[in-house]
């Protein structure tokens, strides 16, 4: 610094050298966006200046004000300059630049505004160079590290999601899903800008079209492969006004989005070929999938309708959402109450709809499906009422709904949805130790919910659970009050009898299991599912190795051993095939214990020839 002099500004002459000039050099902000004045002209804006007069400008004026931009800076656009890699494609050879007081940005407040307004649903360029998403798929790698433009339909919007930063910052974004009807795939897309994020709530599922022009084909780290993206030069038109948006909505119509996932979109039911048993779809369920990677498929399964929960009093099967982020809203409140959403923050009247959320129980000769969800438009389809309709009906008018397809064999179009990965997460968050919790606390009216949950988080995640954590449960489940009428709570005891562990813990409710065999196998069988998940509980148990539990069946003090032959019989012969695939294990565990006295009782039970004789047509069967 020798021989540097400070100067003041206005001591500066031409050729002065060794001058050092201290201006004060505060934060300065940067905001760009883009504007167009007619179909064919667009141009890119960028303002710099304090944070106080950008931040002041970025909150007064929106995507679709209509400005007028005042003694701007005209560039020219360089080719080389990287910023461009990052700017909106624009018609323009040049750029606006807005610098704080030397340059104005206000609203255009004239009768003129109104030939403006129609600009924001035209495309901002031409439409040649748009892809099907069924070209992109197939052509991914290929396209790596280049930008398409795409029309689709959304399908899914997701809640706002906050994370934090490696720099310590707190951000927000937004997933959605889109669909163009040339591919059964779905992109899954981000938002990260504020504007974006809060007019994305107003989207509608299957009716909101969307034209992106310059989205990103580039390689995630993250999910380890390469996936589209919206990126800082990416353009978004809601409803463009072109022929193509009428075409692609009607396309889609059939896909429908999950209320209550929203993660997977549903293939046209029309274009489901393939048919799969119970048993396939478990399989298929349970096979290991890649990392990331998600488990949905469509199939026909040709099954018995063996229960829907329409006669269910609980208002559960009613759900109220907010048309606007889909929130659950609670009884006692007209809002989603959401400080995102419109409705919730009072920005505008609430929306709310109503929609029908069922469990179906389903059955062919592999298996049984329990709590199928039948919901939405689907539900006011299959049963032929409105939900407005149905929530009026009494009790004898739901129950005769019912039988409609109750015990009836139908083609049933599923859309399965399943993946270990959220069991996962949600296990590793301590999700168990809330559904036990809730399970020795909640009240009895969503008790058949929390076993309806847990039922579904022990058969997922089976292998996962820690012994202790099954014996915990158990114990919480028996000491609900125990009820045949659920049988999701009684499936729930099956599932835990599958854990030698838990076998003692159940002691308490074999008289009742054998008490309702008894009851409820003497006449003509009805209650198929609890019955197979009262044998299913027998046949787990009876191993218990001291005897004790098989006993309790075999001497039992309320029946004879001719009442015991009586009902393996009427078991055997039962018309449903599960019964007596499940009467056949209980007998056969019984055959190999390890305790002589429960061989031989079995022995003399089954050794009488109209038992004996029905046991081995039984087996014949299967053979």
């Amino acid at each position: 610094m020798s021989g540097v002099y400070k100067q003041a500004l206005k001591s500066l002459q031409p050729g002065t050298q060794n001058a050092l000039v201290i201006v004060n050099n505060g934060d300065r902000s940067v905001w760009t966006f883009t504007l167009r004045d007619s179909i064919e002209d667009s141009i890119n804006v960028t303002i710099w200046g304090s944070i106080q007069f950008v931040r002041k400008l970025f909150s007064s004026f929106h995507i679709g004000s209509v400005v007028e931009v005042i003694n701007p800076k005209v560039i020219a656009r360089r080719p080389e300059d990287r910023n461009e890699l990052f700017m909106p494609w624009v018609s323009s050879a040049c750029s606006l630049t807005v610098n704080e007081g030397n340059a104005l940005v206000q609203i255009h407040d004239a009768p003129t505004r109104a030939k403006y307004e129609p600009l924001l649903m035209l495309p901002i360029k031409n439409l040649n160079g748009l892809r099907t998403l069924k070209s992109i798929f197939e052509n991914l790698e290929a396209l790596r590290d280049q930008y398409v433009d795409i029309l689709v339909v959304v399908t899914f919007i997701s809640d706002i999601r906050n994370v934090v930063t490696r720099d310590g910052r707190d951000i927000k974004f937004r997933n959605f899903e889109a669909i163009d009807g040339s591919t059964d795939e779905v992109v899954s897309l981000m938002l990260w800008e504020d504007e974006w994020i809060e007019k994305a709530a107003l989207w509608e599922p299957k009716r909101t079209v969307l034209l992106l022009v310059d989205v990103r084909i580039a390689y995630d780290n993250f999910k380890k492969k390469t996936v589209l993206s919206t990126a800082r030069k990416t353009m978004i038109t809601e409803n463009p006004n072109i022929s193509q948006t009428t075409t692609i909505r009607n396309a889609v119509q059939f896909y429908e989005h999950d209320i209550m996932s929203g993660n997977f979109v549903t293939p046209n039911p029309d274009t489901i070929t393939s048919v799969m048993t119970i048993q396939e779809i478990s399989e298929k369920l349970n096979r290991k999938t890649k990392q990331g990677e998600r488990i949905q498929f469509a199939t026909i399964l040709k099954a018995y309708v063996m229960d829907i929960n329409v006669e269910n009093l609980n208002p559960g099967i009613i759900s109220i959402r907010c048309a606007l982020c889909k929130k659950i809203i609670p009884d006692n409140r007209d809002s989603c109450m959401n400080l995102e959403c419109p409705s919730g923050n009072g920005t505008r009247v609430p929306l709310n709809i109503m929609s029908l959320n069922l469990k179906v129980n389903l059955r062919d000769s592999t298996g049984y499906l329990i709590g199928c969800r039948l919901f939405g438009d689907t539900a006011e389809r299959v049963l032929g009422c409105t939900v407005n309709e149905f929530q009026e009906m009494i009790l004898p008018q739901r129950t005769e709904l019912k039988w409609k397809y109750t015990l009836e064999k139908c083609d049933i179009r599923l859309h399965v949805l399943g993946s270990n990965k959220a069991f996962e997460i949600l296990h590793a968050q301590d999700c168990l130790k809330y559904i036990v919790s809730l399970m020795y606390n909640c009240d009895n009216v969503i008790v058949s919910s929390v076993a309806y949950t847990a039922m579904h988080y022990v058969h997922i995640g089976f292998q996962y659970i820690l012994k202790e954590e099954i014996i915990e449960l158990t114990n919480a489940t028996i000491k609900r009050n125990f009820s045949f009428e659920d049988s999701y709570f009684i499936w729930l005891l099956a599932l835990l009898s599958s854990e030698i562990s838990c076998h003692i813990y159940l002691y308490s409710v074999i008289p009742l299991i054998i008490d309702y065999l008894y009851e409820n196998s003497i006449n003509d069988i009805t209650s198929i599912i609890e019955i197979t998940a009262c044998i299913r509980i027998l046949a787990n148990i009876v191993q218990e190795t001291s005897g004790r539990l098989a006993k309790y069946l075999l001497e039992n003090s309320k029946y004879s051993l001719s009442n015991l032959k009586i009902l393996l019989n009427k078991l055997l012969l039962c018309q449903y095939v599960h019964i007596r695939k499940e009467t056949l294990w209980l007998i056969g565990n019984l055959y190999n214990h390890n305790s002589v006295d429960i061989k031989k009782i079995i022995q003399e039970v089954i050794s009488e020839s109209v038992l004996k004789q029905t046991v081995l047509y039984t087996i014949q069967q299967y053979q």
